[in-house]
């Protein structure tokens, strides 16, 4: 066997990066004839894309004569995620006060993919099931709301109602039978 100072080894890094985004807001605000009473539309778009590519080598000496070890593992992520949002306001006065009312739509997707390749001494890249996954993620959250306030003098009162569903679903394509969703309230579709 060798002696422990005439063991060597060497690891070797090399990654590269990007990140895009990009977003998109439009706004209408809209007055009526009769005072007070106006709506606005908000609609927002935001969606980004992103990866990372890297490679690590390790090689060393073995304990055994003459033997050299090297591992190699080649990452590749990509991911592309979306987020739509509208709202509606809508805003009127009422006797001693104002009702105020709106809906709220939000949709975020995800989809994300890394694939993980590892190759032992001289020997071609094999996927790495363990190491390599998916995700899909659609998330939507829907909201309607209804409020109602009263003045008296320097006295007010504000009394409100909001309903809200959640859908939230997980694909794993690369895993069977692995996805899982919720919905709350259940029951909603």
């Amino acid at each position: 066997f060798p002696s422990h100072d005439m063991v060597k080894g060497e690891q070797v890094n090399d990654q590269t990066n990007f990140w895009n985004y990009g977003s998109a807001q439009v706004m209408l605000r809209k007055t009526t004839g009769l005072p007070g009473e106006e709506w606005t539309v908000d609609l927002n778009y935001n969606a980004s894309s992103n990866g990372t590519d890297a490679t690590w080598t390790n090689q060393g000496d073995s304990l055994i004569p003459a033997t050299i070890f090297k591992r190699t593992q080649s990452n590749s992520g990509r991911g592309q995620n979306q987020t739509l949002t509208l709202q509606y306001d809508h805003a009127m006065p009422g006797e001693n006060g104002k009702w105020e009312w709106g809906l709220r739509s939000n949709l975020r997707k995800n989809n994300s993919r890394m694939e993980v390749l590892t190759a032992w001494n001289q020997q071609p890249p094999t996927p790495s099931s363990d190491l390599s996954n998916q995700f899909v993620i659609n998330d939507l959250v829907q909201a309607a709301y209804l409020n109602r306030q009263w003045k008296w003098g320097p006295w007010g009162l504000q009394a409100g109602l909001r309903l809200e569903q959640t859908r939230f679903e997980v694909t794993l394509p690369d895993r069977g039978d692995s996805s899982f969703s919720y919905r709350y309230p259940e029951g909603v579709r």
